[in-house]
């Protein structure tokens, strides 16, 4: 079992799944509908290496009255312009696909905000859910900052939520190489996904 990441109300997984990475490293993968598929999928393409230079870019020139990693990477996110482009087939990219398409959905965007910021010593995880209506489907942000504490990001436009979630959605997965895991709303608390 993996330990877990206690940290102002979020518990997550803690433990690297780094060895468990394929080797093989395509572009963009099909987008997964099981948890555990999901879990899988996001090894594949959340890559802190493919954009540690544009993390340390940002970090090392500190953006004025910025205080936290998480609140530098949010205001990159907003100056990359980077636009939104919905999927015709469903399928996750990489950071450097979405960096050179300049174009990605809610996912993509997610998986490059988690690569930068997991590079920048930041927890990290892509969260997915629906809408509170039901009517959508939608992939964010979440982690744990060593200065600001648990935030929620909206990485379509860098809106943090510090100690919040996004509002308008519901969390059901978390997933990043950090450890993947699932809301169990009676239990209040995200629970492991192992990848057996």
């Amino acid at each position: 079992m993996h330990p877990l990441l206690v940290a102002g109300g979020f518990v997550l997984i803690g433990a690297a799944l780094s060895q468990n990475r394929p080797r093989r490293r395509a572009a963009c993968v099909p987008g997964p509908k099981t948890p555990l598929a999901r879990c899988r999928a996001i090894l594949q393409v959340v890559r802190p290496d493919e954009v540690s230079a544009w993390a340390q870019r940002a970090y090392s020139c500190p953006i004025h009255g910025t205080t936290t990693a998480t609140a530098q990477i949010a205001d990159l996110l907003q100056h990359w312009d980077i636009a939104y482009l919905a999927d015709r087939t469903d399928r996750w990219c990489s950071p450097m696909a979405t960096l050179r398409r300049r174009a990605g959905d809610c996912d993509d965007i997610s998986v490059l905000a988690v690569s930068v910021l997991l590079t920048s010593g930041v927890d990290a995880w892509v969260a997915i859910g629906p809408s509170l209506d039901g009517k959508s489907a939608h992939a964010w942000v979440i982690g744990v900052d060593p200065l600001g504490g648990p935030f929620a990001m909206e990485p379509q436009n860098g809106q943090i939520y510090w100690g919040g979630d996004l509002p308008g959605y519901r969390k059901e997965l978390a997933l990043g190489p950090l450890g993947c895991a699932r809301w169990d709303a009676r239990e209040d608390g995200w629970v492991a996904i192992t990848l057996g």
